[in-house]
């Protein structure tokens, strides 16, 4: 197991790097997905919400 020490002050912190990874790699996960979805609302709604077809 990697781990990292940090100490702040008074305050003392191990830092898993493996949890830390798996963090990381879950926000980009996230991020694609929600940039995915931005994009496909854009497509759905932003072009036709501005035409006016009356």
């Amino acid at each position: 197991m990697a781990s990292r020490i940090v100490i702040d002050g008074n305050a003392f912190y191990e830092i898993d790097e493996e949890c830390m990874q798996r963090k990381k790699e879950k926000r980009r996960e996230e991020q694609t997905e929600l940039q995915g979805k931005q994009i496909l609302k854009r497509d759905e709604c932003g072009v036709r919400g501005l035409r006016d077809e009356s």
